[in-house]
């Protein structure tokens, strides 16, 4: 799953590129342009796989509580 998670951020910044939306003049709903449309679909898919990215990828040594330096241990 780890994997995956990458290849969708990998897959989304390709899309991200993609300037095919940009020749198209058609409206989503009747008023959404269609290069902000797509610019919509394309963060919240990001959004989507950067949550894979850390519930599947984050580094568990990250997540250790360990004290601050000057922190009482009492």
């Amino acid at each position: 799953m780890k994997y995956l998670a990458w290849f969708l951020i990998c897959l989304l910044v390709v899309l991200h590129q993609c300037t095919l939306p940009w020749q198209s003049e058609t409206l989503w709903l009747g008023f959404l342009p269609n290069v902000l449309a797509y610019h919509l679909l394309i963060s919240l898919a990001t959004a989507g796989a950067w949550a894979l990215v850390v519930k599947y990828a984050w580094p568990a040594e990250l997540e250790l509580d360990s004290p601050s330096p000057g922190e009482d241990d009492s």
